[in-house]
């Protein structure tokens, strides 16, 4: 009796292991992007005409907004989403370092077009529009913004890609971080993605026939890291978020109380990056360079998932990593945060 209950479980553990191996390799290797479904002209605009300077002319032409735009994956992202045919608003706080970025994808791709949006997402405060001067007061109208910058585009596509968490240190315990800097690196992470969700969505939803997609840049730290409170939490704040409003608007279109153009909401998990801000040095398996982690995030696209992690071998790490006993994954988790820690101390973390 015994030797057939083991018999079972093996039989069952090597069926559970076979069927998740045939789901990555659909995934990664079989599925193709379909990003070329969101690249298309507005029949006469989304969003509330009647809200609009009607001295203002609607671009027809499709537009993905980029934050983060002016360094790392999110330079690479608008890269690609030029390359796939989309105009690109490059958002970012240093105008210098967006003009630099401007100019080398206009060289690349002189049929695209690129704006520059320079905000600070530290300081998002929105007011909804119900208490500019409350907001202006606090920090960033992102939706004052987003009508004064952004109404008369045509966008198909958001990617949500700015943060980075707390810099100085970069890793450190939740105390060596003022209330102030936290409170900034939360609105770096999460708030200025809330507040232009929030404002662009109502525009989604009434492109005209159409489409649009909404992407959250994630990272593996969801799961919890120290030294990394702020930016880990934030992180699984964006993951719990972008899952729910996916169910949400399949909610919605099951009552069929929500019409008009469909919306993919997709939160899109990394690991480990380099030629970033924050790590340079040379790409490994496990590692991958800034370019190929923005190849991977848009070529999940259209995976039918809402929580999806980018790269392959970061899904393995990430399966490998959830199947240890509770106490194994906390000792290997506090093991990898030493170890960066020590490097950050001693100045070689690269």
């Amino acid at each position: 009796m015994l030797s057939t209950v083991f018999t079972l479980l093996g039989l069952a553990w090597t069926s559970s292991f076979l069927l998740g191996a045939v789901k990555l390799v659909k995934l990664y290797l079989v599925t193709p992007s379909n990003l070329h479904r969101y690249v298309y002209s507005s029949g006469g605009g989304g969003g509330d005409s009647s809200a609009r300077d009607q001295r203002k002319e609607i671009q027809k032409d499709p537009w993905a907004v980029v934050t983060g735009a002016s360094d790392g994956i999110g330079r690479f992202l608008a890269q690609e989403l030029a390359a796939a045919g989309f105009n690109v608003v490059l958002h970012g706080r240093n105008t210098t370092k967006l003009e630099k970025v401007q100019a080398e994808l206009q060289r690349a791709h002189p049929a695209r077009s690129f704006r520059l949006l320079e905000a600070d997402a530290g300081l998002a405060a929105d007011s909804g529009g119900d208490n500019d001067e409350g907001a202006q007061q606090l920090g960033l109208d992102v939706t004052a913004m987003v009508r004064n910058e952004l109404e008369v585009l045509h966008i198909t596509g958001l990617v949500n890609n700015v943060g980075g968490g707390n810099r100085n240190p970069l890793m450190g315990d939740f105390l060596e971080y003022s209330p102030r800097q936290n409170t900034e690196a939360v609105s770096k992470e999460s708030l200025f993605a809330i507040h232009l969700t929030h404002a662009l969505l109502p525009r989604f939803r009434k492109n005209r026939g159409g489409v649009a997609l909404v992407i959250s840049v994630g990272s593996m730290a969801d799961v919890g890291m120290p030294l990394t409170a702020t930016y880990s939490a934030s992180k699984a704040f964006n993951k719990t978020l972008l899952e729910t409003l996916a169910l949400e608007d399949r909610l919605a279109r099951m009552e069929g109380s929500r019409e008009g153009g469909e919306v993919e909401i997709m939160y899109v998990r990394l690991g480990d990056v380099t030629e970033v801000s924050w790590r340079r040095g040379p790409a490994s398996l496990l590692m991958p360079d800034a370019r190929t982690a923005a190849r991977a995030i848009l070529a999940r696209v259209g995976c039918g998932r809402s929580v999806v992690t980018a790269h392959w071998a970061h899904e393995l790490f990430r399966l490998a990593f959830a199947g240890l006993l509770a106490s194994l994954r906390e000792k290997l988790l506090l093991s990898i945060m030493r170890g960066w820690r020590a490097e950050q101390v001693t100045g070689s973390f690269k």
